[in-house]
């Protein structure tokens, strides 16, 4: 998908086994990407979402004062936290602000990303809202190129990294 405004090349809002496989988007202008997102009063996620063998182009903006990641996971609703979301081999490049993106107020737990790349993204690799909690297992996560840092993690206390090995650059 290409040049979606106010929308997202691809969005799953709760659910069970969902998945984003094998795809390319491209110039989002106002939205994450990938957008996983517990919101609209929609099903709790259960079984696994699995963003898988994707590339971002050029995503994320800023849209309802939010700067958006190209690939975000936002526990928008008070909801049962979000559970089961594995992110495996995504190359994002020149995300518009960060690289991925994690917002509350829901949890996230026991995230999954392994051989993820952030290239040039205008702010930073990885950015974590004061909002979000939880946690993510983080295999070879490399970030190059950030425009402002290789991670901020506003919710210092509230969301934790679990770091593996080949991380780098964050």
């Amino acid at each position: 998908m290409q040049i979606p405004w106010r929308a997202n090349c691809f969005a799953v809002y709760g659910g069970t086994s969902n998945s984003v496989t094998d795809s390319l988007c491209a110039d989002v202008v106002t939205y994450p990407g990938i957008f996983v997102d517990q919101e609209f009063t929609s099903h709790p996620f259960s079984g696994t979402t699995s963003i898988t063998r994707d590339t971002i182009l050029r995503s994320g903006g800023v849209m309802y004062g939010t700067q958006w990641g190209a690939l975000t996971v936002s526990g928008h609703d008070s909801a049962p936290a979000i559970t089961g979301v594995v992110v495996n081999d995504v190359d994002i490049e020149s995300a518009t602000y960060s690289g991925l993106f994690f917002i509350g107020p829901t949890a996230i737990d026991s995230l999954s990303l392994t051989s993820v790349t952030v290239d040039a993204a205008g702010t930073y690799g990885i950015a974590v809202d004061p909002t979000a909690s939880g946690s993510a297992t983080a295999t070879d996560v490399v970030v190059t190129s950030p425009g402002t840092a290789g991670m901020s993690n506003g919710a210092s206390t509230a969301w934790t990294f679990n770091r593996q090995s080949g991380d780098t650059g964050w």
